[in-house]
């Protein structure tokens, strides 16, 4: 024979509300009822404050501990604690620390087991799905509609005072600030993974041309109409702005790294290869000629196009580079510009690799400012090697920010044989003379226009042989030199041994007919 509950549900409730005065008497805990109870909150929980003396003054002590407490209560028999989908609502959007309170209650009003389910976590996201189920139905009868708790939502504690207020401050935390930080970042972010916004674009007719160059960054694309969604907990809603009408939208095309152009000469052994970036339309069965690539590299752009593979060469010179790194790349962009060459694409990671057919240079390309940056680039290493200096990266606008400096330094070291040391044989052996000072002064033309330099040495006689040997030269001035040009060169020459002081002399002839020649060096 089956027995009833002997227990109304108001003496049911009663017996919890009483056991969780008890406990709260049993304790340092400050309990206040909140009555009437029109809020689902029965009670308001506060820990006593912390001692002034762990503090330098009372303005700088934080706030005790305190949270609200929801009291549920069933009878043993019953399967779970019920609650309004209202009251969850407003219990799990609270800043402030909030628990309900579960206790399974016996016969004569006692109760048996006391549970603690903290509205944070896993039953906070469970609260928040109803919620959003509930909006996505269009039910707003909250108050009508019930969540259900089990054990499994909560933690079990003993019912003694004690235990009952360690759960709870172990909960919380030592901080009701971090506290409400983190359970803000909850409402915030629960239920939310990587794909939370959803647009739903109407573009209307669209070829394919357009297509490609939208997803390539070149174009926008018109639009017909735009409606914006939001997930979480796998449950769409309409977001703001919701939708649109008319508008245009412009993809932000990213380039993916990994890539390796190879670039080979036809009929040649040429062969280069770039480590680049690689742009392509994410477009599902495209058509090969309407098959695009843009593959970036530090120093320039090749764009592929169309049924026949073209391109074009864009200087990309705002990064830093050690200088045979830009003269690798600048040698393919030359490779590329005047020669038919075969090209194929590897991807670093898998080495998967795509042949992209063979080029035809442009006609109407320039091919004169990369055959320039090259010289620029060469004269530069040239330089940096005879004077036995290591490279460091640099962009190439350093070497652009003075060239004609550049090519006339690279002149002066590259036209004269032997100009870092000289060696030359006297007539005499001159045994009161082992060491002196010596000039050693030259002319070298850069596009038609003639500079005169002048560099200092000591020079050092070898034993008591006629053979002289220099030191390292350190120049001193270089000029342009005026019409007309040799009467100016002598002029210079006079007035470098009138400013230094040195009469000894190693100086290059000019002569009319000859005047671009080295001339006769000898001393005088």
């Amino acid at each position: 024979m089956k027995t009833r509950d002997t227990l109304t549900p108001e003496q049911i409730g009663k017996a919890g509300e009483l056991k969780l005065d008890e406990l709260c008497n049993e304790t340092s805990l400050k309990c206040v009822a909140l009555v009437p109870d029109l809020l689902g909150v029965d009670r308001h929980l506060e820990f006593p404050s912390t001692s002034c003396s762990e503090f330098a003054s009372l303005d700088t002590r934080p706030p005790p501990l305190s949270c609200y407490i929801q009291v549920k209560s069933k009878s043993l028999k019953q399967r779970s604690w019920n609650m309004s989908l209202s009251v969850a609502e407003r219990l799990a959007k609270s800043g402030k620390p909030t628990f309900i309170a579960l206790f399974e209650v016996g016969e004569k009003a006692k109760v048996r087991r006391g549970y603690l389910a903290h509205l944070r976590g896993a039953l906070l996201a469970r609260i928040l799905e109803r919620l959003r189920d509930a909006d996505s139905k269009g039910h707003d009868d909250l108050n009508r509609r019930t969540i259900s708790l089990t054990p499994d939502d909560a933690v079990e504690f003993q019912l003694d005072g004690d235990a009952f207020a360690q759960a709870i401050r172990l909960a919380i935390g030592e901080s009701m600030s971090a506290y409400a930080e983190a359970k803000n970042h909850e409402l915030l972010t629960l239920g939310f993974d990587s794909d939370r916004f959803t647009a739903v674009i109407n573009f209307g007719s669209i070829d394919f041309d357009a297509l490609v160059d939208a997803h390539m960054g070149e174009r926008s694309i018109p639009i017909e109409g735009m409606e914006f969604s939001e997930r979480r907990f796998n449950i769409s809603r309409p977001s703001a702005p919701g939708s649109l009408m008319g508008g245009e939208l412009r993809i932000e095309a990213i380039p993916i790294d990994g890539y390796e152009l190879t670039i080979t000469g036809e009929g040649s052994s040429k062969e280069l290869r770039l480590s680049c970036s690689a742009l392509y339309p994410q477009v599902p069965g495209l058509p090969r000629d309407k098959l695009k690539f843009r593959l970036i590299a530090s120093l320039v752009t090749f764009n592929f196009g169309g049924s026949r593979l073209t391109y074009t060469a864009r200087l990309n010179d705002d990064v830093e580079r050690p200088l045979a790194s830009w003269r690798h790349e600048l040698s393919a962009a030359l490779l590329l510009l005047t020669d038919e060459c075969s090209l194929s694409l590897t991807r670093v990671e898998d080495g998967k690799e795509a042949h992209l057919g063979t080029t035809e240079p442009p006609s109407d390309t320039d091919i004169g400012e990369f055959r320039y940056l090259l010289s620029l680039v060469d004269a530069a290493i040239w330089l940096l090697e005879e004077a036995n200096v290591p490279e460091r990266p640099m962009r190439l606008d350093a070497l652009l920010a003075n060239p004609s400096e550049l090519k006339r330094a690279h002149a002066v070291m590259s036209q004269a044989p032997g100009l870092t040391r000289i060696r030359f044989t006297s007539e005499t052996a001159t045994d009161e003379v082992g060491t002196c000072d010596f000039l050693f002064i030259g002319a070298y033309v850069v596009d038609d226009d003639w500079f005169a330099y002048c560099a200092r040495t000591v020079m050092h006689r070898q034993g008591s042989s006629t053979e002289w040997v220099s030191g390292l030269l350190t120049p001193i001035l270089s000029e342009k030199l005026k019409s007309p040009i040799i009467e100016g060169y002598h002029a210079f020459h006079e007035r470098m041994k009138r400013i230094t002081g040195v009469c000894n002399v190693l100086i290059q002839d000019l002569v009319d007919d000859e005047a671009n020649e080295l001339g006769r060096l000898g001393n005088v």
